[in-house]
């Protein structure tokens, strides 16, 4: 087993995504981190789920050059107080190539032997979940947040059932996903896939003898796709100020 050691970990938010299927309020969908939820930028309601930890060493911000002063002059306006630990590195043009980006300036730049990956459209994240990452990481080199799934699903073609999927099989992978870091950059450098769709996919296909180390995710845990997903986020922003 893995030493138990105290944890030093950043923190990698991935906040570069074309959002092509979100649109909120505009006829022409911008970033949508910078979409309005009840009065504050969704990108400081993504920060703020990890700044107000205190837990982690740096957190770092993948997004379009161009976007860098924005999120920056946001973040001062909305949390002066947490910007101390906050760095910005260039999104790429896809998502993994995005978090390939943030994971070498963490490993040039950070002093953390481990780091969290999240979107920042997950943007419902909670401390429980969080914390179930990091204490992943305490016995394990990987931890990721995941769901099992109870509804039933088919694979359809052409009006024929392909299959019919063992439930027990299936579950949703979240993030932030969390690991050591030199582990993941050995993994990026080997193995990379601009297609991949997230970090553990590239993971494992370098690292095939590791076991997936599963944590608790949350259904809450939601990510922002669409315009109904905002309304739903709203919605449980509106419930938790209550």
């Amino acid at each position: 087993m893995k030493e138990i050691i105290p944890l030093g970990c950043s923190v990698i938010i991935l906040a570069g995504g074309s959002s092509s299927r979100f649109s909120f309020g505009c006829e022409t969908p911008e970033n949508k981190v910078f979409a309005d939820v009840l009065g504050v930028p969704l990108i400081v309601r993504v920060f703020n789920r990890f700044a107000c930890l205190n837990e982690f060493d740096d957190i770092l911000i993948v997004s379009k050059a161009a976007d860098f002063e924005r999120i920056g002059s946001i973040l001062y306006e909305f949390c002066p107080e947490r910007l101390a630990y906050v760095s910005f590195a260039e999104s790429g043009d896809t998502r993994a190539e995005s978090s390939r980006n943030g994971i070498n300036h963490a490993f040039f730049n950070f002093k953390s032997d481990y780091v969290l990956i999240s979107d920042a459209a997950r943007c419902n994240v909670s401390a429980q979940v969080i914390r179930s990452v990091c204490d992943g990481l305490k016995e394990h080199d990987n931890a990721i947040p995941c769901v099992r799934h109870e509804e039933t699903f088919k694979i359809i073609s052409e009006g024929a059932v392909l299959e019919t999927m063992k439930r027990s099989d299936l579950f949703e992978i979240q993030t932030p996903q969390g690991f050591r870091l030199s582990k993941i950059k050995e993994a990026y450098d080997a193995c990379f896939d601009a297609c991949a769709r997230d970090e553990s996919e590239i993971y494992f296909r370098f690292h095939k003898d590791e076991k997936f180390n599963i944590v608790p995710g949350s259904p809450l845990n939601l990510k922002i796709t669409r315009g109904d997903d905002m309304r739903l986020f709203e919605e449980l922003v509106a419930l938790e100020a209550l």
